[in-house]
């Protein structure tokens, strides 16, 4: 049985928006914009699916630096996996980091 991110994921952190698409966020913490022109943070969207079980595909929402969470975001990224069990985000544009930057345990 395939289980989607809206199933496995609590919201507790928000979620965005993209052309219709929600996206549930896996940090408390902001990034730096790729593109230096805003802010950026990671998320699942909600009718993803697991690649691995486990493992959720993960995107980085870029949104703008006045963006509140629930707002519509400027662009979404691919960005590895993100590993729901231990809470581990695996980025390829971002370091691997835990919940609110806390160290990784694959790192």
């Amino acid at each position: 049985m395939e289980y989607t991110a809206r199933e496995e994921i609590k919201p507790k952190d928000g979620v965005a928006t993209f052309r219709g698409r929600r996206f549930i966020l896996v940090d408390a913490y902001y990034l730096p914009d790729p593109r230096g022109e805003g802010k950026a943070i990671n998320a699942v969207e909600e009718t993803a699916t697991q690649t691995t079980p486990g493992y959720f595909p993960m995107t980085l929402v870029r949104v703008p630096k006045n963006w509140k969470r629930g707002g519509e975001a400027l662009e979404i990224i691919p960005n590895g996996e993100y590993d729901y069990f231990m809470c581990e985000q695996k980025g390829i544009f971002t370091a691997p980091r835990g919940y609110r930057g806390r160290r990784c345990h694959d790192c």
